[in-house]
């Protein structure tokens, strides 16, 4: 079960940004040769590009899209782009998230994407690309509007507060995919898929 969240619950930009990020690079990497940095543009795509490891992840992925034909790249970079309004997979259960058959693709897919979401999404210079504002800020804000009771269960605290802390050095809950990144990894860094839970959950 998952409680009605408050309608003005602010998406966290980090990820914004990381799944923008994502999708400019499937739709680059269509037509695109060679596996460059003008497949990375912007300040985050930067900040993906001068990092190794998260690199090192996205360069895998395209060794698997170079390796595909034409035809089969451009649909699945219509389909990532086309699906993104993803609450309303939540609404419509008829609806149908995209699927990626080529299970080579989807490992290092997976694998990329879940390095987004535990890794890269700290990065000094992806928060500073997002305005400053970390997952920590977005814990706060979706904290104020929501409640600090877990959203899942309705029963436990999100997390700890600790007398005389400033609300940035606060405990912070886990983010938990709604779409689970390893069966989704299209998802996994999209901002309406997770919510903050509580240790329990």
């Amino acid at each position: 079960m998952l409680f009605r969240l408050h309608p003005d619950t602010p998406q966290c930009q980090v990820f914004v940004g990381l799944n923008a990020t994502l999708i400019s690079f499937f739709r680059e990497a269509v037509h695109t040769e060679v596996f460059s940095e003008e497949l990375f543009p912007g300040a985050i795509g930067e900040a993906c590009w001068e990092n190794d490891k998260t690199i090192e992840k996205f360069s895998a992925v395209w060794k698997v899209l170079a390796e595909l034909p034409i035809a089969e790249r451009v649909n699945l970079a219509n389909s990532i782009e086309s699906n993104q309004g993803i609450r309303s997979f939540f609404i419509d259960r008829e609806s149908k998230l995209p699927v990626i058959n080529n299970n080579e693709l989807k490992a290092t897919l997976s694998k990329l994407t879940t390095h987004l979401f535990e890794r890269t999404k700290g990065l000094v210079d992806v928060v500073a690309a997002c305005g400053g504002e970390s997952i920590q800020n977005h814990f706060a804000q979706f904290k104020a509007l929501n409640g600090k009771v877990c959203t899942a269960c309705g029963s436990e605290l999100l997390a700890q507060d600790r007398a005389n802390v400033p609300e940035e050095e606060q405990w912070r809950a886990d983010y938990d995919h709604l779409l689970g990144k390893k069966k989704h990894p299209l998802y996994a860094v999209h901002p309406d898929n997770f919510v903050p839970i509580c240790h329990t959950c």
